[in-house]
């Protein structure tokens, strides 16, 4: 994952098959996460699932790379809608192996009253179900 190192790749599979046997729907993932080796592990793990296909979200780094993310930058300069479209784009392939509904978020500064920059999802799109 972002720093992560020194886990073992079938051990993490394992762990995400026997997830989903007991009944686990929802995996949440990131680019970030070993610069997308979760995403593959993934996907590796799905292959052959027959059963109900989870709900997977993904998170999307600043486009400006700065994070974390400063509450003064403009929203369309950190997370424009191009960018998170294109970065889910990215990512879904590395994931989607069979019948599954995507969710994107991006993790930023949020603006409204007790929020603080980069406490929370600014934006969640569902751009498509494969």
């Amino acid at each position: 994952m972002g720093g992560w190192s020194g886990s073992d790749d079938e051990a993490s599979r394992a762990a995400l098959r026997r997830y989903l046997e007991l009944g686990g729907n929802f995996i949440d993932t990131a680019r970030a996460y070993g610069n997308g080796r979760s995403e593959h592990l993934i996907r590796e793990a799905l292959a052959g699932w027959s059963g109900a296909a989870p709900f997977i979200a993904t998170k999307i780094p600043p486009k400006n790379g700065q994070w974390p993310a400063r509450a003064d930058s403009p929203l369309e300069a950190v997370f424009p809608a191009d960018f998170i479209r294109s970065s889910t784009e990215e990512s879904s392939p590395r994931w989607v192996s069979r019948a599954s509904i995507c969710s994107s978020s991006t993790s930023g500064p949020t603006r409204g009253p007790g929020t603080t920059a980069g406490s929370g999802p600014s934006r969640t799109s569902s751009p498509r179900a494969s």
